[in-house]
């Protein structure tokens, strides 16, 4: 959040608006809403005399939660790790609208991909890619509940048009949207939004003191109705309500997102009017981009030392090996030696679409880089990874083992290592990899062994010998010839084994055993995070094209989203141009402006 120490940031206009007092915070690109947000949070926390279960934080990005709950842990103090271990209990009222509204209604049972599918069955319609009927159709039902429109306006629906169009015919939606209704009450499922319908119908609300909402600004009709529902009844139980958003960060209007929701919030305004992360360089591009059709924030920098280079290429990808391809990219853009481990510089390759990024993904994957990034880009999501690099760090230090480092002692059947082995395994590491290994091969039960494991920090091989048989070593100190011996599924051991072929390129991209140094995500996807080194792959479908010449909201919408592109980087920024053969670039001056 900041090089100062958490306690050590000074909070905006406190001595204006005391930390008690119920406050909007607004500014720009990288001026440090969520960190005053979460300042006033802690120091009310502290003036109202209230523990973390007398707080709601609510934000879009499951990940920036996950983020506060390790500095509510490490810098404040609020939480204690094992808080961390559930969702419930003290954290009940940290997570997304969504999770919250879940939480408070109970035990819920929720529709999942395949019981779309199977109601799509029903009408042999295919449920696979985006323009599937099946995808479409959902798309417009999701649209009609997310913008609270009735069903029979549902032409207005952004899809429904080529929902029509794939059906082949006109038709009457209303009685598939009611079969849709009836499909989840007689089954007893409920649908991501109805966990806000319903939180609206039961006036479920967050039992805290305080209320937090970060990123306000791009909430759609029915989040805002929950959002507002909260903030008016926190109020008048004399609570504290900090928002916190930016109007020029609006990038989802085709959802049904606008800026009046976040301006129509009656709280008294803190304005943060400097840019701590964003390069001057960089901003200023940014802000021709958004001054195309909108005007831009009246801001200044606090930097001027940033990068900012172009990269054109004639070939595309996926195929390309040239100048715009990911791996290339890193290697020659990086600050540090390619595979140097004492690296601490980040990396966000960004692109506009989920299938740009599953491209880039599949890149880094293949090469053996542990990576991180937003769901639906194939990479690696926050909980997902702490898995993987766990069964990295596992077997990659187990093959550190020679045969000839170990002996087997008749009379006890354990495994005695002579002093050259020498290895230290985290143990929130370990217990993730005995999930996997088969029960033959540990003595009593893996529960018992995952249990014992608890609250220590690390275990010592010569430790880990006393719960294993001696056929473990030999089986799991093979590296990536031991994964055919766990009991993994295919998917699990098609991320790691290349990373296990690959050590170098997986250890130089890890920051610890939950933290990627890189991370691929949609420019949507990355509000509110930032990186040292940010890859922007330029460009936009033609579906995207076609929408802004027919909606002057979708023209400014999609500035707004190259607006927040183009502020992510801390240092250095790389734009590449003509790097997929499917979309044209949208910074087309951006040469002119360098």
């Amino acid at each position: 959040m900041s090089e100062l120490a958490f306690e050590d940031i000074p909070i905006s206009q406190v001595n204006e608006y005391p930390v008690t007092k119920s406050v909007k915070i607004q500014g720009t690109a990288g001026c440090g809403k969520s960190t005053q947000a979460f300042r006033r949070m802690v120091e009310c926390a502290h003036e109202r005399d209230v523990d973390v279960e007398d707080i709601a934080v609510i934000s879009y990005r499951v990940d920036l939660i996950e983020e506060l709950l390790d500095d509510l842990v490490k810098e404040v103090g609020l939480l204690h790790q094992f808080d961390l271990e559930s969702t419930g209990g003290r954290t009940k009222y940290l997570g997304t609208a969504h999770a919250v509204a879940k939480r408070m209604l109970g035990k819920t049972d929720m529709v999942t991909w395949q019981d779309r599918k199977d109601w799509c069955n029903t009408r042999d319609w295919e449920y696979t890619g985006d323009r599937s009927l099946g995808k479409l159709f959902f798309s417009v039902n999701d649209w009609l509940v997310d913008n609270q429109v009735p069903a029979e306006e549902a032409t207005r629906a952004p899809e429904y048009d080529d929902f029509e169009s794939e059906l082949g015919r006109p038709i009457d939606i209303e009685p598939l949207l009611e079969d849709w209704l009836e499909y989840k009450l007689e089954n007893d499922l409920y649908d991501f939004s109805d966990l806000l319908t319903v939180a609206i119908s039961e006036e479920l609300v967050p039992d805290v003191e305080i209320l937090v909402i970060d990123e306000l600004h791009d909430v759609y009709p029915l989040l805002n109705d929950v959002i507002t529902m909260w903030i008016d009844e926190i109020q008048e139980r004399d609570g504290t309500v900090i928002v916190a958003g930016d109007t020029n960060q609006v990038i989802n209007s085709y959802q049904g997102a606008s800026a009046e929701f976040f301006n129509d919030i009656d709280l008294p305004e803190v304005w943060l009017g400097k840019s701590w992360r964003v390069p001057e360089s960089h901003f200023e591009l940014a802000k021709d981009v958004l001054s195309q059709s909108q005007e831009a924030p009246d801001v200044e920098a606090d930097s001027d030392d940033g990068e900012l280079s172009v990269i054109r290429s004639g070939e595309h990808l996926p195929d390309s090996q040239g100048s715009n391809n990911p791996i290339q990219l890193l290697e020659e853009t990086l600050e540090y030696d390619y595979g140097d481990e004492d690296n601490e510089e980040t990396v966000m390759y960004l692109a506009r679409t989920q299938s740009q990024c599953e491209y880039i993904s599949e890149s880094l994957k293949e090469s053996g880089i542990l990576f991180g990034g937003s769901t639906g880009s194939n990479a690696w999501t926050r909980s997902e990874s702490h898995e993987r690099v766990a069964l990295y760090y596992c077997l990659r230090k187990l093959s550190s083992i020679d045969e000839s480092d170990f002996e087997v002692k008749e009379w006890d059947s354990h495994a005695t290592f002579e002093q050259g082995a020498d290895i230290s395994l985290y143990t929130d590491d370990l217990r993730e990899f005995v999930k996997y290994v088969p029960a033959e091969y540990i003595i009593g039960s893996k529960e018992e062994l995952r249990d014992e494991l608890k609250g220590e920090d690390s275990w010592k091989e010569s430790l880990l010998t006393l719960w294993v048989e001696p056929e473990f070593w030999r089986e799991f100190t093979e590296g990536a010839d031991s994964l055919d011996n766990l009991n993994l599924n295919q998917e699990l051991e098609a991320w790691v084994r290349p990373a296990l072929e690959n050590p170098d390129n997986a250890e130089v991209t890890l920051g610890s055993t939950d933290s990627q140094l890189i991370n691929v995500r949609t420019i949507h996807a990355s509000k509110g995070a930032e990186a040292d080194l940010v890859i922007l792959y330029d460009g936009i479908t033609r579906r995207i094209h076609n929408s802004m010449f027919e909606d002057n909201e979708a023209r400014k919408n999609e500035d707004r989203v190259w607006f927040v592109a183009l502020t992510r980087s801390r240092e250095k920024m790389v734009v590449v141009q003509d790097g997929f053969s499917y979309t044209t670039n949208y910074l087309n001056n951006i040469g002119d402006l360098l």
